[in-house]
């Protein structure tokens, strides 16, 4: 039986989101800011840098289903089969917002090593820098 979702091409799925903290000391801090930002004029906002990063997450990490004979018989078939990762691949994106328009975006290359305050300076801070 179709509920009137289902004819309509809906469907549930399960909500994959991270939401912020709710730790008193971080929503506190998060209401001060907003409170001081909404002061600001069009000046201060385009004197603004804003930096923001994302994982990018590549390759196939979820069930597949694929429609195959009931006797199996093209189970295994090349056409059939997709590659997984046991570890996903990803990449660590940082993006900005410069002068109230796009501003540098980077991939942190592996190679560079962990995220700290030096290198996130050499390789983030001073491209935005060459960006002014």
């Amino acid at each position: 039986m179709h509920t009137a979702m289902t004819l309509l091409g809906y469907c549930r799925r399960t909500s994959k989101k991270k939401g912020f903290s709710d730790e008193p000391r971080v929503c506190h801090d998060r209401y001060g800011f907003a409170q001081w930002a909404v002061t600001w004029d069009r000046e201060r906002v385009l004197n603004q840098i804003f930096s923001d990063e994302v994982w990018a997450m590549g390759g196939a990490h979820t069930t597949s289903y694929v429609t195959v004979r009931q006797d199996g018989s093209d189970r295994y078939a090349a056409k059939n089969l997709q590659h997984k990762y046991s570890k996903r691949p990803a990449w660590m994106f940082h993006g900005t917002i410069v002068q109230g328009r796009k501003g540098p975006a980077v991939f942190w290359e592996k190679e560079w090593g962990s995220v700290n305050s030096e290198r996130y300076d050499e390789y983030i801070l001073s491209n935005i820098q060459a960006f002014l």
